[in-house]
C-alpha cells in the first residue's frame, strides 16, 4: 500500500530540505569511486590471466568492483546534480522524499542529536502491532534553536490535539 500526501488538501507547517552536496557526501563519494577503480585496476588484469579456470573468485571481484564503483558513481552523481530531499510536516503527516507517513501511523516525533551540536527531526511509524521504525528526517544544516521551537510549536498547536496518538518528544532547553 502506498501513501502519498494530497497537496491539494494538506496544509504545509513546516518544511525543509537535506541536500546531497555536503562536505561528507563528497569524500564518501569520491573514496569510494577511487577504491572501485583502483580494484579494477589492479584484479581485471588477474582475472583475464587466470581466464576461466578461477570463475568463482573472478565473478566475486567483478561484483565487488562493480558495488564500489557503482556506490560512488551513484553517489558523486547526486552530489554534482546537487539533489535535494524534500521535507514536509503537514496537516496530514510527514512526506520525505518518496516516503510519506500519515499521522495516525505516527507513534513519536522528536528531535535528536545524531552528531555533535547537530540536531534533526525524526519520527517513529508503526509497521504493525509488534513493529517499529525509526525514520530520520535530516535537513541539510540540522535545527537551530528558533527552528526547533518553532516546530515544536506548530506540533503541539496543529497535530497533537487531533491525533493523540503522537507522542511529542522535545530535548531540554528546546
Amino acid at each position: 500500500m502506498s501513501e502519498q500526501l494530497n497537496k491539494e488538501t494538506s496544509k504545509i507547517l513546516f518544511a525543509g530540505d537535506c541536500c546531497a552536496r555536503r562536505p561528507i557526501s563528497v569524500v564518501v563519494a569520491t573514496i569510494f569511486t577511487i577504491l572501485g577503480i583502483s580494484m579494477a585496476a589492479i584484479w581485471v588484469p588477474q582475472i583475464i590471466t587466470v581466464g576461466a579456470n578461477h570463475i568463482a573468485q573472478s565473478l566475486c571481484a567483478l561484483v565487488f568492483i562493480a558495488a564500489f564503483l557503482g556506490f560512488g558513481i551513484w553517489l558523486l552523481r547526486k552530489v554534482i546534480a546537487n539533489e535535494r530531499t524534500q521535507m514536509a510536516i503537514t496537516s496530514e503527516g510527514i512526506s520525505y522524499g518518496a516516503l510519506f507517513c500519515h499521522w495516525d501511523d505516527i507513534k513519536e516525533i522528536g528531535i535528536w542529536e545524531k552528531y555533535w551540536r547537530r540536531k534533526d527531526l525524526y519520527c517513529v511509524k508503526r509497521l504493525n502491532e509488534e513493529h517499529d521504525v525509526f525514520i530520520e528526517l535530516n535537513l541539510t544544516a540540522g535545527l537551530n534553536p528558533k527552528q526547533i521551537r518553532a516546530v515544536m510549536c506548530v506540533l503541539k498547536s496543529n497535530v497533537l490535539p487531533s491525533h493523540p496518538n503522537v507522542r511529542l518528544i522535545a530535548m531540554e532547553g528546546h
